[in-house]
């Protein structure tokens, strides 16, 4: 609803974490799990980091059309380091996000890779690997899913740009959207 007013998420952040007595970190956690526009939520992570994140990677996790949580077993940052996220824990039928940043000052981008457990709807334990990776110089993006009902979303340069199935080779930042059971991201 802030969003919708237009305050500055660095507002926002301040005043729940004054309001709820809790680190601005909780808040900023919290917040990526907000039910918000992508375009419009990179922008104000971006606004409020402070940061020109232009080999970064935006990741959105979609868990509407999942049959269980998903609790996170591991996260990687190979180049960069998170700045936002990745969340523990994405409760089923919800949608959570996190920024790979690239490292400042740096040359190879950001490549990050995160696993996360979850039960299908036969209660079969599943696990999926996300990999996401924005590098500099000639390098092409990319960004993969090890489990095939979990489909891979991107696009880069314009947060409010077009969702393609087919990750842009170049461009930055570049935006990934992975979402179980298909359909496309918020």
């Amino acid at each position: 609803m802030a969003s919708e007013l237009g305050l500055p998420i660095g507002t926002v952040v301040s005043r729940l974490a004054s309001a709820f007595n809790v680190a601005e970190e909780v808040v900023a956690q919290w917040w990526s799990g907000v039910d918000s526009d992508f375009g419009v939520w990179v922008g104000q992570i971006e606004s409020y980091l402070g940061l020109p994140l232009d080999f970064a990677c935006y990741v959105e996790i979609d868990n509407t059309g999942g049959a269980s949580d998903l609790v996170l077993q591991s996260a990687n940052a190979s180049e960069g380091s998170f700045v936002v996220g990745p969340p523990t824990w994405i409760p089923q039928g919800m949608v959570a996000r996190l920024v790979l940043g690239d490292p400042k000052p740096g040359i190879r981008g950001s490549d990050g890779t995160i696993r996360y457990g979850y039960s299908n709807a036969d209660l079969t334990m599943q696990a999926v690997t996300l990999h996401f990776e924005c590098p500099t110089g000639i390098l092409s993006n990319k960004a993969t899913s090890s489990q095939a009902a979990w489909v891979t979303w991107a696009k880069s340069t314009n947060p409010k740009g077009t969702w393609s199935t087919r990750v842009p080779s170049g461009g930055h930042p570049l935006f990934v959207g992975y979402v179980i059971g298909g359909g496309q991201p918020h």
